[in-house]
């Protein structure tokens, strides 16, 4: 998103752009905060730039373990296995994988994975109702 300036017909005293990288595991945050601040640092170098790089949020890439006695006890409540992806994004889970206590986590919902952040996003009354169970059945399958 670009925003800047209080009127059409002159040049904003400064101009903001912000941006939103969801990194992989394999280009870490570090890795592309490191590349953005070098082109930073470059621009303004060879011109009277007065560029700063500001990070809002900085959350990790996550990725649960398909061997996890929580995908176990997900995948004991289907009649087809479920399969397990990655996705573009990210969730409070990033959040979880800062605690010192190693434990099971997915992202694991009811839904269609391609509607979340859209316009008119919704998730049909049964889908959401037979999850209600579906969770019952896993918590009490993993605390067992």
């Amino acid at each position: 998103m670009i925003s800047g300036g209080n009127q059409v017909n002159s040049i904003p005293s400064q101009a903001r752009l912000q941006g939103n990288i969801r990194s992989i595991p394999e280009f870490s945050n570090e890795k592309t905060i490191a590349l953005l601040q070098k082109i930073i640092n470059e621009l303004n170098e060879v011109a009277k730039y007065q560029l700063e790089l500001k990070i809002d949020y900085n959350k990790i890439p996550v990725k649960a373990d398909p061997d996890s006695h929580l995908i176990r006890c997900i995948q004991e409540q289907f009649e087809q296995p479920l399969p397990l992806v990655g996705a573009v994004g990210t969730t409070d889970a990033a959040e979880f994988t800062k605690s010192s206590h190693a434990f099971d986590f997915v992202v694991f919902g009811p839904g269609v994975v391609t509607l979340p952040h859209q316009i008119n996003e919704y998730v049909e009354i049964d889908n959401y109702l037979e999850m209600i169970d579906k969770y019952q059945a896993i918590i009490l399958s993993y605390l067992a």
